[in-house]
């Protein structure tokens, strides 16, 4: 019985796994055939840093002005991901782009406290 149990379970797992590789490729499928979108959110995500580890900084409060800015960047190229994906024809890309935050608070803030006039005097005093 417990080999059938077993088995079963087995199936179970490989049918989940089948059915994730045919999803993995229809995204795939997706990026291949529109240069576009492929270029657009390939762009996107180049110009993303590190934001775990940026966030992590600022949560610990070892975060310099230099990696602020980096992280106001990466917050920004989120957005035309976000924007790309809501309106592709891939219901599993519009899905993710829903679910993708455009962190309208934390950019706002630090737009706020870090004008371009008050990194200058930063970087120029240091």
């Amino acid at each position: 019985m417990k080999i059938l149990e077993t088995n079963e379970w087995m199936n179970k797992r490989n049918d989940e796994s089948l059915h994730l590789n045919k999803i993995i490729r229809k995204e795939l499928k997706y990026f291949i055939d529109n240069d576009a979108f492929l270029e657009l959110s390939t762009y996107q995500i180049k110009q993303i840093s590190d934001i775990e580890r940026l966030v992590s900084k600022v949560a610990t409060g070892k975060v310099n002005p230099r990696e602020v800015v980096l992280l106001k960047n990466s917050l920004n190229a989120i957005i035309p991901i976000k924007e790309a994906h809501k309106k592709s024809d891939n219901e599993s890309l519009k899905i993710i782009g829903e679910q993708l935050q455009n962190c309208n608070t934390l950019r706002e803030k630090i737009a706020k406290i870090f004008s371009r006039k008050t990194l200058f005097c930063f970087f120029r005093n240091n």
